[in-house]
């Protein structure tokens, strides 16, 4: 089992927020990206109920993301088809 990570790294991963985790492991641990990236890996790794939340949100990050890009892609061709026909 790994260390623990610092408590405002758990918060941060019971949140969803990673890539906060990864920061606050840096700071408070001194380490490099890759290291805090492996610790936070390493973490997850031994805790599958809090990895299953994180991949949960990151879906649901993902599919909010692309409903967004679909609605400008629509908003973007009706202003060009209405530019197009008021010529």
């Amino acid at each position: 089992m790994p260390a623990p990570l610092p408590a405002r790294a758990v918060a941060a991963l019971r949140e969803g927020r990673a890539i906060d985790a990864i920061k606050a492991v840096r700071e408070v641990e001194g380490l490099d990206l890759r290291q805090a990236q492996a610790r936070v890996a390493a973490y997850l790794d031994s805790e599958p109920a809090l990895q299953k939340r994180l991949d949960e949100r990151h879906r649901e990050f993902r599919k909010r993301l692309i409903g967004w890009v679909l609605v400008v892609d629509a908003v973007i061709l009706a202003a060009l088809a209405a530019w197009w026909f008021s010529r």
